[in-house]
């Protein structure tokens, strides 16, 4: 059962939807991150600061991880981010941009405290972050096929790369927030594109 399937949940002083008590939990969670850290960051205080129990808490998270990293996915999905990105490029380079954009602006609004959470748990839970991983390629792989098809049907390309290749882009923007926790600009994810995915997916073609 997900979280947003609670009609109503009930504390001492009054009774929210649970959209509404989900965005509350969210909102502290992103507080605390923000204010505390994450290894300061407990159900307790996410509960405390929501006004509800860790009760409530428990019945849906694992774990303060699982709790904040549902958040930046929702967040970042609220942003618009790859999966409703329109490929309205006039090549392949150019719907590349436009997927790494997507990436990088949801990136852009996640916190940096968010990014060496999962690099901790990368450390400590490395099964569980490899887990997470392969259900994010899945999606990242419909949005990168779709455009090397594209590439395919106007005579860029000739049959799709290695899934390897496919996915070099999300893991070089990946590996830049999350592990160098570094930004990337326009110029630089260009300059990525340009000078590592683009002729990667070339060299696959001979």
């Amino acid at each position: 059962m997900t979280f947003r399937r609670i009609i109503m949940v009930e504390n001492k002083k009054n009774r929210r939807r649970g959209d509404q008590l989900q965005n509350d939990i969210y909102q502290a969670a992103y507080n605390l991150l923000k204010k505390e850290g994450y290894t300061n960051l407990t159900f307790s205080k996410i509960a405390k600061a929501a006004q509800t129990s860790r009760s409530v808490i428990y019945r849906y998270w694992d774990t303060p991880f699982d709790l904040v990293f549902e958040m930046i996915h929702n967040q970042m999905k609220d942003s618009g981010q790859i999966a409703n990105t329109n490929l309205n490029g006039k090549n392949l380079q150019e719907n590349l941009f436009i997927i790494g954009k997507s990436l990088t602006t949801g990136f852009n609004i996640v916190l940096t405290e968010f990014n060496k959470m999962m690099l901790s748990e990368m450390i400590e839970q490395p099964q569980k972050i490899h887990k997470l991983f392969d259900e994010i390629n899945t999606g990242n792989l419909q949005i990168i096929d779709a455009a090397l098809q594209m590439a395919i049907d106007n005579k860029e390309i000739k049959f799709m790369p290695s899934q390897q290749v496919r996915l070099s882009l999300f893991h070089l923007i990946r590996y830049s927030y999350v592990i160098e926790n570094h930004n990337l600009d326009d110029a630089q994810l260009l300059e990525l594109i340009n000078e590592i995915v683009l002729p990667a997916i070339v060299a696959s073609q001979k």
